[in-house]
């Protein structure tokens, strides 16, 4: 593209707007044009420019040339719009509110509303606005559904309003709702961005949904009775529009918002920290970072789901999904998907690319983008006029987290549907209303050259069936168009229509769209008959990759052992590049096997050709029945040793010791005299015994192995010893095994400076078990060595801390005392375990021997009052009296980088190092990083002077997700981090050095959540002053258009 932004080519459109607005624009064009070709700019996180009317906002959208914008409705007939989405009509309805991000107060009534808007104009504006429901609390999803009277009476939609999903109907067609019902809930609200959303009816007849982030939700049908289904965070659900059933799709996602389906049936959502665009899978597991919330039954053994890009769109701010399928749009679009992204105020075009029955998005195009940084996309729908409709949630904020909540410039009342037009495609066509067209017009636009049409007319015509016998007679045409075809199939499916013949008939067709439907129609029928069973069978053979997908999703869903010979053999065929297809195979093949006994299943014949295969999916199915079979399949394998990593961890995780004692005989056949092979699988072992709450047996081959193993490693000379991979494992289980004539070595490698921290901590753990005298001097010696890296003192301090010896108080005293004060608060926060290291720390602090500033660092501070010190506040502020406040210190510094920076300093490259080494633990940004905390993709719209805050003063601006959680243990220890996931028998917390923290359930006295980061809040001290620029530099190189 020309221009470096990557916008370059992009026209202002409708004129040059007036010189009052352009000085209001906080981007010109032309600054736009001079940025570099990294891509879009975000926002800053606070606008400070004033809102438009929309007239001259309209100006300000830049678009490709041949497209125009036009206004839709605006403030103050809409406010600020969640979802949209079109009734067989022709009307767009609109949920909006004035009440996000905060839920009305349960002693008020809301003010929320949804409406519906008609009668478009030539210009593309509303003419009629019709305030369908008021009352509501943070309307989002919304859908209409169809209704056979053309005068409207009956008219019902499924609204989201918090707490519940409703059904909302009027009885009397004047356009208003006059009755409510509960269909779903009640659903959690901590998060109300998270809520519920992109309610989508597809042709099995259920709606789809995602379910947001943080809330944790217990869902009853009609909100009454038993809870039928739990959710918590991001996932997808489907639920019926009657109110009848609602279940789980898919697993995962951190807040999933927005949703679209193709004329195939597959389902692609947008989600934010995880993937911009992903298609769903029913049953997949999606990308979940570790900080996220996940569903206890997240982890089915199957892995993660295909993903659909890698790229992440500048921003981790992504919501809306539109699939283009209209002859209204390019040709060469046709196919693509639009997506919209609040935090660079662009709707993308993500050109998809096709891999069997696989989409992938190398690289998204930025299609509508507005210099007036109000614009926020937060849905798209396109229309039955096969025009981009775009909700513009208008605000000079939207950020959730970055910004507090009650800033006084969040914007309650403004909002705009915007929509665009191809004007290569002639004048848009007004809309028609479905409802008087006849049956066989109807029917035949099943047919629309455009799938937003096909859909209204196809959810049209199963309501009219509904109630009219003869609607069947004109879905069974067969000389109508491939959409027809397999638009009918399914519509006769959800009248109970859909007979032998029909289905002959179709899956002898040749056309892909009517196969896959058919595949799908016959899936969804209420009973199954063998000749149904049969042909979702011979569908894993057909010559569609998109066909043979479905099948092998519906099978997965109508699990049977005897689809295990054709599943196996769609294996071997299908392609290596189509990773959906060889997902869903695997999905459908685990669901066969747990369909089964353990009788059953040993029972199998296994083709040698299908061996490995099979035990490739098999190998981490969780449950013993599972297990069993995969040591039996391994036994006729003959796997190599990365295999028996993988068998043995099930079996530790979820068998007794008699099953992990076979799993490790089978294992260390295969490994031998390998010290490599068997480090691996006996890592694997203690792990999945640690993972299951049940400690590995002192007796028996996996007792043996370990220490053959230890002996063989610790018999090395000291420069042929094995890596630290191995090394770890070596001193982990002399440690959980109670080898004691390993204690030698392992006092070694505590003082071995070449090993890592991670290395050297747990052989110190070790140590401390098998001879903890001995292991005292060593851990005091190290601890007061100032040639060891902080990160191995601070690991050491924290070891000796804890034990109630005098030697080891003295010896952290003494750490404390000679340490500079960049490493005072990490050595502090490390020692301050109880009550006694607080009494300690002030006692140095009182003497003189280490800073009063330490006690100003809000994390320490916070633990001197945990560990339950009397009276820790005033003694802080007698011994901190006179000091500068730590704000002071850190706004100088910031206001002194700041100045440095718009001055041109800053390498991003020297940047990317640093964050690597300080912020990389727990971060990622630009593919560079960890999962532990947030993802920092377009961040850059902070600015320099937010960047620095965030680094330097991390505790000023906390969300609840993101706080640390301060664990006190039964004998009155301390320990803290962000809780991160729950197993079996521990509490998994990361710490400031993104370190897993395990915590056994057992040993706690009490949980509490402070409202601190786990992040160090002395970067100050850690990072110089000259170097901050870099990182900053970094942190504001764009990614993505």
């Amino acid at each position: 593209m020309a221009g470096d932004n990557g916008l370059g080519g992009y026209l202002t459109m409708q004129g040059v707007p007036s010189m009052s607005s352009i000085t209001r624009f906080r981007l010109t064009l032309a600054a736009l044009l001079a940025l570099p070709a990294a891509g879009a700019v975000a926002a800053p996180a606070v606008v400070e420019s004033d809102p438009l009317p929309p007239h001259e906002q309209r100006a300000a959208f830049r678009l490709p040339p041949g497209f125009e914008i036009q206004l839709v409705a605006s403030e103050p007939t809409i406010q600020k719009p969640m979802n949209m989405a079109f009734d067989p009509r022709g009307r767009l309805w609109v949920t909006h509110s004035v009440e996000y991000p905060f839920a009305a107060a349960a002693d008020t009534t809301p003010r929320d509303a949804l409406t519906v808007l008609g009668d478009f104009g030539p210009d593309g504006l509303a003419r009629t606005a019709t305030r369908f429901a008021d009352g509501l609390n943070i309307p989002i999803g919304v859908l209409p559904l169809p209704c056979p009277d053309p005068a409207g009476r009956g008219q019902q939609v499924i609204v989201w309003s918090i707490p519940h999903i409703w059904k909302l109907t009027d009885t009397d067609g004047d356009g208003r709702c006059d009755r409510r019902e509960v269909l779903y809930g009640p659903f959690a609200c901590d998060d109300t961005h998270g809520n519920q959303n992109a309610f989508r009816l597809a042709a099995d007849g259920w709606v789809y949904a995602n379910h947001g982030f943080r809330n944790h939700s217990s869902v009853k049908l009609r909100g009454e009775g038993p809870v039928v289904l739990e959710l918590r965070s991001g996932n997808g659900y489907r639920f019926r529009p009657d109110g009848s059933a609602i279940e789980q799709v898919s697993w995962g996602q951190v807040n999933p918002f927005g949703m679209d389906i193709d004329a195939l049936g597959n389902r692609f959502n947008a989600d934010c920290h995880s993937r911009p665009l992903t298609m769903l899978l029913r049953g997949g597991r999606y990308l979940t970072p570790t900080w996220a919330p996940r569903n206890g039954d997240y982890d089915d053994g199957l892995g993660v789901a295909p993903e659909t890009t890698a790229d992440g769109h500048g921003s981790t701010g992504i919501c809306a999904v539109a699939i283009c399928d209209t002859e209204r749009m390019p040709p060469a679009w046709q196919g693509s998907v639009f997506v919209g992204n609040v935090v660079t105020n662009v709707v993308h075009r993500d050109p998809v690319t096709w891999r069997g029955s696989s989409p992938w998005v190398e690289k998204p195009e930025a299609f509508l983008a507005c210099d007036d940084w109000w614009f926020r996309p937060v849905d798209l729908a396109f229309g039955p006029d096969g025009a981009l409709y775009v909700a513009d949630f208008y605000n000079c904020i939207i950020g959730h987290y970055e910004v507090d909540l009650q800033h006084p410039r969040r914007d309650r009342e403004r909002g705009r549907i915007w929509r665009v037009v191809w004007t290569g495609a002639g004048a848009t066509p007004a809309l028609p209303d479905l409802a008087r067209l006849s049956t066989e017009a109807l029917a035949a636009l099943l047919d629309a050259p455009g799938e937003p049409l096909r859909r209204l007319a196809f959810d049209q015509l199963v309501a009219r069936g509904r109630a009219d016998p003869d609607v069947a007679a004109h879905l069974r045409s067969r000389v109508a168009g491939d959409h027809r075809r397999a638009r009918s199939l399914r519509a006769l499916g959800l009248l109970g229509q859909l007979d032998g013949e029909t289905i002959a008939a179709a899956a002898a067709d040749d056309a892909r769209v009517v196969r896959v439907h058919l595949v799908k129609a016959v899936e969804a029928l209420p009973s199954q008959e063998p000749a149904h069973a049969r042909l979702l069978r011979t569908g894993l053979a057909d010559q569609d990759p998109f066909v043979r997908r479905a099948a092998a999703e519906a099978l997965g869903a109508r699990a049977s052992l005897d689809a295990l010979p054709d599943l196996l053999a769609a294996v071997r065929a299908a392609a290596p590049d189509d990773v959906q297809l060889a997902h869903a195979l695997r999905r459908a093949i685990a669901a066969s096997l747990a369909s089964a006994d353990a009788e059953t299943l040993a029972a199998i014949p296994v083709a040698a050709d299908d061996l490995g295969n099979l035990l490739d999916i098999v190998a981490d199915l969780p449950g013993p029945t599972c297990v069993r079979f995969a040591l039996g399949l391994a036994r006729q394998a003959h796997p190599a040793a990365t295999m028996h990593e993988r068998l043995c961890q099930s079996a530790a995780r979820h068998g007794d010791d008699a099953l992990v004692e076979e799993a490790a005989t089978l294992a260390r056949t295969t490994c031998g005299d390998d010290v490599d092979a068997s480090a691996a699988v006996i890592r694997a072992l203690l792990d999945g015994r640690r993972e299951s709450g049940h400690p590995p047996t002192d007796e028996g081959v996996v007792a043996d192995w370990a220490h053959w193993l230890v002996t063989t490693v610790a018999s090395l000379p000291a420069a042929t010893r094995p890596s630290d991979a191995v090394m770890q494992t070596v001193v982990t289980a002399a440690g959980r095994l109670t080898i004691r004539d390993a204690g030698g070595f392992v006092l070694g490698v505590v003082g071995d400076a070449s090993r890592p921290v991670e290395v050297r901590r747990e052989a110190a753990a070790t140590a401390l078990a098998l001879d903890r005298e001995a292991a005292v001097a060593a851990l005091v010696a190290a601890g007061a060595d100032h040639g060891e890296a902080l990160a191995v003192r601070a690991a050491f301090v924290r070891q000796l801390a804890v034990l109630d010896l005098p030697p080891a108080r003295a010896a952290v005293a003494l750490a404390l005392s000679t340490a500079p004060a960049s490493e005072q608060q990490a050595l502090a926060l490390e020692s301050l375990v109880d009550r006694a290291a607080a009494e300690a720390l002030v006692a140095l602090v009182e003497r003189g021997s280490v800073s009063a500033r330490i006690l100003q660092d809000p994390q320490v501070a916070r633990r001197v009052r945990d560990v339950g010190l009397g009276d820790a506040d005033a003694l802080i502020a007698r011994l901190t009296a006179g000091l500068a406040s730590p704000d002071e210190r850190i706004r100088g510094l910031i206001d002194r980088v700041t100045q440095r920076i718009a001055a041109g300093a800053g390498s991003a490259a020297s940047g990317g190092a640093l964050f690597k080494e300080k912020c990389g633990a727990c971060h990622r940004h630009g593919g560079v990083g960890g999962l532990v905390a947030p993802q920092l993709e377009g961040v850059a719209q902070r600015g320099p002077a937010r960047l620095l805050e965030d680094i330097l003063d991390p505790n000023r601006n906390v969300d609840e997700a993101f706080r640390t959680t301060v664990v006190t243990l039964v004998d009155g220890r301390v320990v803290s981090g962000l809780r991160v996931r729950d197993e079996a028998a521990d509490i998994v917390l990361v710490d400031a050095g993104g370190r897993e923290v395990r915590v056994p359930r057992a040993s706690i006295e009490e949980l509490a959540v402070t409202p601190l980061s786990p992040m160090p809040g002395n970067m100050a001290d850690q990072v110089p002053e000259d170097a901050l620029p870099d990182l900053v530099a970094f942190l504001r190189a764009a990614a993505g258009p």
